[in-house]
């Protein structure tokens, strides 16, 4: 294959490549992806978040520390990629909805010392945006979901919004007077 060959298969490798990830079908998988990840990392926080004082191997702690810095950020992401979606899926607002519930259950704050409120803030407004976000998702879907789907989703959110209040309860008690 000849130098010019090479170029035009690869540019039209390239065109094809970007017109699937501009497609539905890609950007769904973009969406699955970025669920995953943020699984992943939130699993990674639920499960390492609390040992983070406990532990003195600095790889430990930085593997929570990294979880809990690339959590928000793809969370954010993936809600984002799901409200700018050109189609419907009833997954989408469930999977924003779940997202945003492991999301107020992962042991963010456990990452930082107890005596860190300015960071237990940012947590906190994070927590908050999250939820603003999925609620503007949830809007968008509820004509489209059945009766069933839109009680269960509305629940998780409601749940979430809660879990948000407590973290703030939590914030503003640790507070100096």
């Amino acid at each position: 294959m000849r130098r010019g060959e090479e170029n035009l298969s690869v540019r039209n490798a390239t065109r094809a490549a970007t017109a699937w990830v501009a497609s539905p079908v890609g950007h769904l998988a973009r969406i699955e992806v970025l669920v995953t990840i943020s699984c992943c990392l939130l699993a990674v926080l639920v499960l390492l978040g609390s040992g983070r004082r406990a532990s003195r191997r600095a790889s430990f702690r930085l593997a929570v520390w990294s979880a809990l810095m690339l959590s928000y950020p793809a969370v954010s992401y993936t809600i984002g990629l799901m409200q700018s979606a050109s189609f419907r899926n009833e997954l989408i607002v469930a999977w924003g909805c779940f997202l945003l519930l492991l999301l107020g259950c992962a042991d963010g704050i456990a990452a930082y010392s107890l005596n860190d409120t300015d960071q237990q803030a940012r947590t906190v407004l994070n927590q908050g945006l999250q939820v603003v976000y999925v609620f503007i998702l949830l809007l968008s879907y509820l004509g489209a979901l059945p009766l069933h789907l839109k009680v269960l989703l509305s629940l998780l959110w409601a749940l979430s919004a809660a879990k948000l209040g407590d973290a703030r309860k939590e914030l503003n008690r640790g507070r100096p007077g």
